[in-house]
């Protein structure tokens, strides 16, 4: 997939999800996945997944585009591109392939659960438009923009990024905002839009990311 210490960090890490991820949904019915993350709460993981979801949002991803074009501003525009990319193929999958998609919440209100979801407060839970999970691409294009910039070679970064990303697609599940099959679809739509694309610009664009 990719390669270099850190890479390959993030490769494997990212491969076990996987599987790991596919397994859960071929043996879990939606949506038990959901009710036993969301029933693990307290008061601080409300907290504390309530702004880690804004890892994912795309003007913390701008944010960061623009501190990479401080250092680079041909890998900055790569990974502008990046975002602005996997944004349309998500957006375009949730509002018109999948527009009418229920995220979680209406289906507990359509079908109610044996117990009762907890609620974040200050959340708004949104009703349609699950399928795919916007934030989790975003978070996931975004470790790999910055693997790719940044830390190559170095696996415990890496790493620690993979956790992040997979954390904000976690809180999206423990938010009640998507189904795990939101999330598991996201992650593959970010990482393999960022990886392609930086590949691409490798290959094609005057070698704009070194090995």
């Amino acid at each position: 997939m990719i390669n270099s210490t850190g890479k390959n960090a993030f490769t494997t890490i990212y491969v076990l999800f996987l599987i790991t991820g596919a397994s859960l949904l071929y043996n879990f019915k939606q949506p038990e996945i959901e009710l036993a993350i969301n029933g693990f709460n307290s008061t601080y993981s409300d907290y504390f997944f309530k702004y880690i979801t804004f890892f994912g949002d795309g003007i913390f991803y701008t944010a960061v585009c623009l501190i990479i074009c401080i250092f680079d501003w041909k890998k900055g525009i790569v990974a502008g591109f990046i975002g602005a990319f996997q944004g349309l193929i998500v957006q375009g999958l949730k509002y018109f392939v999948f527009a009418e998609a229920p995220r979680p919440m209406h289906t507990f209100e359509v079908n109610p659960p044996n117990i009762t979801p907890h609620l974040v407060d200050g959340v708004q839970v949104h009703a349609f438009g699950s399928f795919p999970s916007g934030h989790t691409a975003t978070a996931f294009a975004l470790a790999i923009c910055i693997i790719f910039v940044f830390t190559s070679h170095k696996p415990l970064l890496s790493l620690l990024l993979f956790l992040t990303a997979a954390l904000v697609g976690y809180s999206r599940i423990y938010l009640l905002q998507h189904f795990f099959i939101d999330v598991y679809m996201g992650s593959i739509i970010g990482v393999f839009t960022s990886i392609s694309i930086w590949n691409i610009a490798n290959k094609h664009w005057f070698g704009i990311v070194e090995e």
